[in-house]
C-alpha cells in the first residue's frame, strides 16, 4: 500500500510543477512560442483600479476575469495536497503571493498588464481550489482514493490542454 500512496504523491508533484510551467508560459508568455516572444513586449502598464474593465465595458472582460479565477483553481487544489499541514489562509496567501509575482514580472519585462483585478481573481481561484479539495474530502473518505482521483482527474484535464497548447498560441496571435 505505500508504494502505491508513494506514487500517487510523485504523480502530483510532477502535475503541480508542469502545472507551473504551464501556468507561467500562458501567465507571463502568452502562449507563444520563444521565438516569437518579441511580439507580446510592449510598454509598461500597470491598473490599480479593481475590475476598470468591467466599469468600462471591455469587450471579453468577462472571458478574462472568468479565466483568472480558473487558472487558479488547480493551485489551490495541488498546494492542498502537497501543504496539507499548513493553514488555509497560508495557502490562499501562497496562491495571492504566486500572482503578485507573476504581476510584477509582467511589469518588469513589459508583458500585458499588471493587474489588481488578476491577483484579486487569482487568489479568489486558489481559494476556490482549496474548497473544492475540502469538499472532495468530504466526498471521498480514503486519503489514498483521494490523491488517486486528484491524479487521474488532472492527468486527464493536463494531456488535452497540453495538446491544444500549440493551437491557442496561433489563436493568440492573431
Amino acid at each position: 500500500m505505500w508504494k502505491k500512496k508513494d506514487i500517487y504523491d510523485k504523480a502530483i508533484f510532477g502535475l503541480f510543477v508542469f502545472y507551473i510551467l504551464a501556468m507561467t508560459w500562458i501567465i507571463l508568455f502568452k502562449s507563444v512560442m520563444p521565438s516569437e516572444f518579441y511580439s507580446i513586449v510592449g510598454s509598461r502598464k500597470i491598473n490599480l483600479i479593481p475590475f476598470v474593465d468591467i466599469i468600462v465595458g471591455k469587450p471579453y472582460s468577462m472571458f478574462e476575469i472568468i479565466g483568472n479565477a480558473i487558472i487558479f483553481i488547480p493551485f489551490g487544489i495541488f498546494t492542498s495536497m502537497i501543504l496539507k499541514n499548513t493553514s488555509i489562509s497560508s495557502r490562499i496567501m501562497l496562491g495571492a503571493a504566486l500572482s503578485l509575482v507573476y504581476e510584477l514580472i509582467q511589469f518588469v519585462l513589459a508583458i500585458g498588464v499588471t493587474d489588481i483585478t488578476d491577483v484579486i481573481l487569482n487568489t479568489l481561484g486558489a481559494a476556490i481550489g482549496i474548497a473544492s479539495l475540502s469538499a472532495m474530502r468530504a466526498l471521498i473518505k480514503s486519503e489514498f482514493n483521494l490523491r488517486k482521483t486528484v491524479v487521474i482527474c488532472s492527468t486527464a484535464v493536463c494531456i488535452p490542454s497540453a495538446m491544444l497548447v500549440p493551437v491557442l498560441s496561433v489563436m493568440w496571435l492573431r
